[in-house]
């Protein structure tokens, strides 16, 4: 009898796998996620069968293995844009023995056929597959022979938020049998996650309705002007809860000038021109609050602006202000408005100084 085991890997995300028992969960951690192949992700034969000890391929990862690289993207933004969020399923090309009672004493081969198929967002059923890849139907999933370089990928785009569950069955059919009459098949389940979307409530924490104003000479200490914001999911609705989340809250000023205008801001937040950061903080809730600390008089508008911190959003390298990526991934909220022309304005009221007095106009 055949027994035959194969290990998935994201394209570009360096892994293998192999598994003799589904679970719902992947080996990576990435609190308060568990993606990945849902064997050992750090097995050696994983290693050795995937090559995941060599580089990342792609020219933006060349300081990290290809285990590396999986490690940090079974895990995916949500990609507005078409074609959307995605990546590629790797098979290993041989199969593996280890674990397996009693093991053949052959040499390992390598598979002829793979058999994909989508196992939805909580791994229970095989379900339709289609809309991320075509070949994914509910039935069989895509039988795919090995003919040529790649016939052991499974290319995956338009992923929805929340989880995915990716399974891949080896099979080995030697010239002049059926595949329909083979041994027994193992499989690797691989799992990866899109961040869901976010929506940021950005607003005065007292709720009031006044005047947001404070002196200049209170500046460092004033309790006059204290922002909020409030982070809830976007329409998402699966696990885990957003409260489970690390987030990375960064406000920013815009100052009026002296006519009282202000710069416009880049509402594709790709370009920061005419913001001023005044404070980021990584914290583990969705709720964050920020009071101004700004001493030179004026006029200001706030804004905010959220992002997880279980990847990072400049992974393939640094960003400069003005032309930052991934900005679908950054979630903004004005103060007190829907947008820049809408925001509450603050204002830092000068400290007046001491006056002198003389005489004029006498009479006596």
């Amino acid at each position: 009898m055949k027994m035959i085991k194969t290990g998935l890997v994201a394209l570009f995300l360096s892994t293998t796998g192999s598994t003799f028992g589904q679970t719902n969960n992947g080996t990576i951690d990435k609190g308060p996620l568990k993606v990945g192949p849902t064997s050992p992700h750090g097995a050696t034969e994983r290693e050795t069968l995937l090559g995941l000890s060599g580089n990342a391929s792609n020219a933006n990862f060349t300081n990290q293995t290809k285990k590396q690289y999986e490690e940090a993207n079974a895990v995916l933004f949500y990609n507005p844009n078409n074609p959307g969020s995605g990546l590629t399923l790797v098979a290993s090309r041989q199969e593996d023995f280890t674990g397996i009672t009693p093991a053949p004493t052959r040499a390992a081969q390598d598979f002829t056929h793979y058999r994909w198929t989508y196992m939805g967002q909580d791994n229970s059923v095989i379900k339709d597959g289609t809309t991320y890849n075509a070949e994914l139907n509910a039935t069989e999933g895509w039988l795919k022979e090995y003919l040529a370089t790649n016939d052991n990928k499974l290319s995956v785009t338009g992923l929805t938020q929340g989880y995915h569950y990716f399974k891949v069955q080896g099979y080995i059919v030697p010239a002049g049998t059926t595949l329909n009459e083979t041994c027994m098949q193992y499989s690797e389940t691989f799992v990866v996650f899109v961040l869901p979307q976010l929506t940021v409530d950005a607003k005065r924490a007292d709720g009031g309705k006044g005047v947001l104003q404070y002196c200049e000479t209170e500046a460092s200490d004033q309790d006059n002007v204290e922002l909020q914001a409030d982070i809830k999911y976007d329409g998402y609705t699966g696990s885990p809860t957003l409260e489970s989340f690390e987030l990375k809250y960064t406000w920013y000023s815009v100052k009026a000038d002296a006519r009282g205008n202000y710069s416009t801001i880049d509402a594709t937040k790709v370009d920061l021109a005419g913001a001023e950061q005044r404070a980021s903080n990584d914290v583990t809730s969705i709720s964050n609050s920020f009071s101004p600390s700004i001493a030179e008089v004026g006029k200001y508008k706030f804004f905010v602006e959220v992002e997880y911190t279980v990847k990072e959003r400049t992974y393939d390298g640094a960003e400069t202000s003005n032309a930052r990526k991934r900005t679908y991934a950054l979630y903004r909220g004005w103060v007190g408005g829907t947008d820049q022309n809408s925001a509450t304005e603050v204002f830092v009221t000068p400290a007046p100084g001491k006056p002198h007095i003389t005489i004029e106009a006498v009479q006596d």
